[in-house]
């Protein structure tokens, strides 16, 4: 996902974004990386991308060793909470009439 890309998702869902990164696992698996040409995504990169697109939170996991599961929802719930919240503010305060919470 390019800056952009993640930047226009964010203003047509205008839900907060939880960006994952999968199979770090792999990371540092030299094997598989050399037989696949494939190369992981650096860790900045993903906190890069999270800051410079203003997304709730990056986390990376790994399904087969299960590192980090626990971490992604954790952060899921407490963005869709902290959004619910922000929602609700808004329409007490008149500033907002209405508003949903996407789960992609």
């Amino acid at each position: 996902l390019s800056e952009n890309g993640l930047k226009a998702l964010d203003e047509f869902l205008g839900a907060p974004i939880v960006l994952v990164g999968t199979k770090k696992d792999l990371t540092k698996n030299e094997t598989y990386l050399k037989e696949n040409g494939v190369r992981p995504v650096p860790t900045e990169n993903g906190n890069e991308l999270k800051l410079k697109s203003n997304l709730y939170a990056f986390v990376e996991t790994s399904a087969l060793t299960q590192e980090n599961l626990q971490d992604c929802f954790n952060e899921a719930i407490k963005a869709v909470l902290n959004k619910r919240e922000k929602d609700r503010l808004a329409l007490a305060s008149g500033k907002k009439k209405g508003g949903f919470c996407s789960v992609l």
